[in-house]
C-alpha cells in the first residue's frame, strides 16, 4: 500500500480513487441511458443499429477508462469530484453531437469523433504535468501578465483578420477564441487575486469600500477586454468571464461585496448596453420576446424552445422526432431549459398553465398565449 506518511503508491492510489471510479461509472451507465433513447427514437421499423452507431459509446467509456488509469499509474491526489464533472458534462455534448449527426461519415470514423479520446488525454496528461504544485509556476513571476496579454491578443489579431457573419466576428471556419480565452483568462484572474489576496481583502474600516488601488490593474484589464469582447459582439462570454471573476474573488478573498458590486453592475451593464448598443437591445429584445424575429435573431432561442418541448430525455414523446414550437409565455424558464438541459422538466410539470406536449393543439396552429 503506501509508505508511513510518505507518497501514495498505485496500489493506495487505485483505493483512494475509488469513489471517482464509482462516479465514472455511473456517468457511463446515465450516458448510455441516452444513447439508447436516441436509438430507439431514430431507429423505428426494425432498423438495425450498426457497429458505427455503437462507436461513440463504446470511445467514451474507454477515453474514461484510459484516464482514470493514467491518473492511478502517476499516483495523481488531487481532486476526483472535478474530473467526473468534466467526464458527465462531456458526456452530454457527445449525445448532442450524435443526435446532430456531427460523427455520421460514409463507412470512416469521424475526425470528431477522435477529437473526444485525445482532448481527455491531453486533460489528465496537463493534470499529471502539473501535479504536486507544479501548476503554481504558470501564475507566478510574469506568467500572469503573459496570459493577460495572450487573451487580449487572441482577441485583436481575430478582430484585424477574421470575418464578419451575422454581425459577430468569426476566425477560420467560423470557429472563435473563446475556449482558449476561458483558460487563459482564468489563469490572468486566478494568478492576481492569488498574489493580492491581501491587499483585496481588505475594504477598509467605517464604510465597506473595494481597495480600489489594488483592483486598478485587474479593473484596466477587464475595461480592454470588455471592450474587444463588445466590439467582436461576443457578450455571451463576456458575462460568463465576468461571472467567473467575481467567483474567484470571492473565493479568494473571502469578502460577498465583490458579489454585490457584481450584481449591481450587471444591472449597469444592461441598462447601457440596451440603450446604447444596437445589437444588445435586439439581444434583450429577443430574450423577452423571441417571437418577434423567429428567423433572425430569435432563432437559436426557439430552436431551444422546440427541442426542450419535443419529447426529448425524459419526456413522454420519445418517439416524436418533429419538435413543436410553443407559446412564448415563461420564455425565461424555456432559455434556462436550453442551457440547462432536462432539470427544468420538473418545473413545467408543476406549472398547469404551461402547454402539455401531449395535448393536441388547436387547429389554428400554436396554442392559446
Amino acid at each position: 500500500m503506501s509508505r508511513a506518511n510518505g507518497p501514495l503508491d498505485i496500489a493506495g492510489t487505485w483505493d483512494l480513487r475509488a469513489p471517482e471510479r464509482a462516479l465514472l461509472a455511473w456517468s457511463v451507465v446515465t450516458i448510455a441511458l441516452g444513447f439508447f433513447m436516441l436509438w430507439g427514437s431514430t431507429h423505428v421499423g426494425g432498423e438495425a443499429i450498426g457497429r458505427l452507431d455503437l462507436l461513440p459509446l463504446v470511445l467514451y467509456a474507454l477515453s474514461l477508462l484510459t484516464l482514470h488509469l493514467m491518473l492511478v499509474t502517476a499516483r495523481f491526489g488531487g481532486d476526483q469530484l472535478i474530473l467526473v464533472a468534466v467526464a458527465f458534462l462531456s458526456g452530454f455534448g457527445m449525445l448532442a453531437q450524435y443526435r446532430m449527426g456531427s460523427f455520421e461519415t460514409t463507412g470512416t470514423i469521424s475526425l470528431n469523433l477522435i477529437l473526444f479520446p485525445i482532448g481527455l488525454i491531453l486533460t489528465g496528461a496537463t493534470a499529471i504535468v502539473l501535479m504536486r504544485g507544479r501548476y503554481q509556476a504558470v501564475t507566478q513571476g510574469h506568467w500572469i501578465w503573459v496570459w493577460a496579454m495572450l487573451s487580449l491578443g487572441l482577441l485583436a489579431m481575430l478582430l484585424m483578420f477574421g470575418q464578419r457573419f451575422r454581425g459577430g466576428v468569426y476566425a477560420a471556419g467560423l470557429s472563435t477564441p473563446s475556449e482558449i480565452l476561458k483558460v487563459t483568462i482564468v489563469l490572468f484572474v486566478a494568478g492576481f487575486v492569488a498574489r493580492n489576496a491581501k491587499s483585496l481583502s481588505f475594504w477598509g474600516h467605517g464604510l465597506p469600500l473595494p481597495p480600489w488601488r489594488a483592483l486598478l490593474p485587474l479593473a484596466g484589464f477587464w475595461l480592454v477586454l470588455a471592450s474587444l469582447l463588445v466590439v467582436q459582439r461576443d457578450l455571451g462570454l463576456f458575462i460568463i468571464l465576468s461571472i467567473a471573476l467575481l467567483t474567484m474573488l470571492f473565493v479568494g478573498t473571502g469578502r460577498s461585496g465583490y458579489l454585490l458590486l457584481g450584481g449591481i453592475g450587471a444591472f449597469v451593464m444592461v441598462a447601457v448596453v440596451s440603450s446604447v448598443l444596437p445589437h444588445g437591445a435586439r439581444r434583450v429584445a429577443a430574450w423577452l420576446d423571441p417571437f418577434l424575429d423567429p428567423t433572425g435573431g430569435s432563432w437559436q432561442i426557439l430552436q431551444g424552445l422546440s427541442g426542450m418541448f419535443s419529447g426529448g430525455a425524459l419526456g413522454r414523446r420519445i418517439r416524436a422526432r418533429q419538435p413543436r414550437i410553443h407559446a412564448n409565455r415563461s420564455i425565461g424558464l424555456h432559455l434556462f431549459g436550453h442551457r440547462r438541459g432536462i432539470g427544468v422538466r420538473g418545473v413545467r410539470d408543476r406549472d398547469p398553465l404551461l402547454p402539455d406536449p401531449v395535448r393536441p393543439e388547436p387547429a389554428g396552429g400554436l396554442p392559446g398565449t
